[in-house]
């Protein structure tokens, strides 16, 4: 269902997620016409401007093919985080994905400690940059899941 739902998602307007977000009254008080809206949200979120629905969606479809939910769930953490698909939120949406992943298969819950901050905002910029994933993942693993024990 998440994978459908955010498919979904991508797969409407470039720019109606941003539509959604601000509210039935501001749209029809503030836009007389959706190529006025779709101006204003070029500007605002800059993002959503570049983004690749077909290539969100072979993504999407190969890690729904990772046979081991909890790599599943922590390759989706790392997909939603790196891909800045939203102009703020990115990590809380790759949160939710994951905890609906590690839920769902009884893996507990994915949550960063927050005396863990540091480390994990650290090893996360090196991951956007690096593209490698192996150090965060393992310290995800390591770290940030609680209510099972291994």
């Amino acid at each position: 269902y998440y994978i459908a739902h955010f498919i979904n998602c991508c797969e409407r307007k470039k720019y109606s997620l941003a539509y959604e977000m601000l509210g039935e009254d501001f749209k029809t008080s503030y836009f007389q016409t959706e190529e006025a809206f779709e101006k204003y949200a070029k500007e605002k979120f800059p993002s959503m401007a570049n983004l690749d629905e077909n290539k969100i969606s072979r993504d999407l479809s190969e890690l729904s093919k990772i046979p081991n939910p909890m790599d599943m769930a922590l390759e989706m953490f790392l997909f939603c985080a790196r891909g800045q698909f939203f102009y703020d939120g990115n990590k809380r949406l790759a949160t939710l994905m994951t905890n609906k992943i590690m839920i769902q298969n009884g893996l507990g819950i994915f949550s960063v400690p927050i005396k863990f901050h540091s480390q994990f905002y650290q090893l996360l910029v090196s991951f956007y940059e690096s593209k490698n994933k192996l150090p965060i993942k393992q310290f995800l693993y390591d770290n940030c899941i609680s209510g099972v024990s291994f």
